[in-house]
């Protein structure tokens, strides 16, 4: 189980874990990233083994997805992020989207938030070009989770 959160004592955002086969909290991992330029990163899984995170720039609608460089193990000293893509999306204030990624033919981003008007849609970015489908209902806010099974095996 991984989540973002934002560590007061140290200035940072992390990733922390909770570890099932200790029943233990952990911090997993610190953000390439400092609070007073982004809002609240939000995790994925990328390619299945490995995890992304989308840190959206306040103020604007500018987005950066940054993905592991390797593949999700214990050995967390070794973890690199590198930058995927980045995305200009006018989301409404406050929009915590969900997303994935896709990378086998383009790098492709598929994000479920609410626009600058507060109306559910979908956003498929790929490079520059990108696509609103409306899906025609209000929306508040939205709520979000993953669950990927395969990245620590529980003993």
């Amino acid at each position: 189980l991984y989540w973002t959160t934002y560590s007061y004592e140290t200035d940072e955002y992390l990733i922390r874990s909770f570890d099932f086969s200790k029943e233990i909290f952990k911090i997993f991992c610190v953000l390439p990233w400092k609070k007073d330029s982004s809002d609240i990163p939000i995790l994925s899984v990328f390619r299945g083994d490995r995890l992304s995170v989308l840190n959206k720039f306040k103020g604007t609608n500018n987005m950066e997805i940054w993905v592991t460089k390797n593949k999700i193990n214990e050995d967390v000293k070794n973890l690199v992020w590198k930058m995927f893509m980045t995305v200009s999306i006018p989301i409404y204030k406050g929009s915590n989207p969900s997303y994935f990624i896709n990378d086998i033919y383009e790098k492709r981003l598929v994000m479920f938030c609410s626009d600058e008007n507060g109306k559910a849609c979908v956003y498929i970015a790929k490079g520059h070009a990108r696509k609103k489908i409306q899906i025609g209902f209000d929306v508040s806010e939205f709520s979000h989770c993953f669950y990927d099974p395969n990245l620590f095996p529980i003993p």
